[in-house]
């Protein structure tokens, strides 16, 4: 699989908000400009194609997954990880030598800032839908992160980041509690 640079800049348009594929084509359309200014372009230098194969199939696969039945599952960050290795491999037997510079990588750990002398958190959470669908809307569903989180939380916010047939998976945010 080999994506031209406007089907990476479609990427990067379409899954600017995406947590996993966001990250994959932002750093994709940073690798595609670093290889670029290092050589005859992106077109015309195979290797960083071929070290890039994982990560495009992964994004183009979802750029198309509205034509394709089954749809492919939702990407994770570990499906991600993989995708890098090859790229990764690439700069330690090539790209350095080049010149490149390995674009920086988003990470998907656990943010944690200092607000108002207070620690903020961000977690990724999975719920069983099981205990989704007993819930009586936002409200029901507020109350079921304050019984699984409220003991590690305050001020807990969350929003869905992706989803299968058995379960649900948030970012959950809040204050640390204190002891914790």
């Amino acid at each position: 699989m080999w994506m031209n640079e406007g089907e990476i800049e479609q990427a990067m348009e379409r899954f600017q908000s995406h947590p996993v594929l966001g990250k994959g084509a932002r750093f994709l359309g940073a690798f595609r400009d670093e290889v670029n200014a290092h050589s005859d372009g992106w077109a015309h230098w195979p290797l960083p194609g071929k070290a890039a194969d994982k990560l495009m199939t992964l994004l183009y696969t979802h750029l198309w997954a509205h034509t394709m039945w089954p749809r492919p599952s939702e990407p994770t960050f570990a499906d991600l990880k993989k995708a890098y290795v090859p790229i990764r491999a690439f700069y330690t037997r090539v790209g350095h030598k080049a010149g490149l510079t390995f674009p920086p990588l988003e990470t998907d750990t656990p943010k944690a800032e200092k607000v108002a002398d207070e620690t903020k958190i961000t977690r990724t959470v999975t719920l069983l839908l099981a205990q989704v669908y007993n819930c009586r809307g936002v409200e029901g569903f507020d109350d079921l992160l304050e019984e699984k989180l409220g003991h590690l939380f305050s001020d807990v916010s969350w929003r869905i980041v992706g989803h299968d047939d058995n379960s649900i998976t948030l970012e959950v945010s809040g204050q640390l509690e204190q002891g914790e």
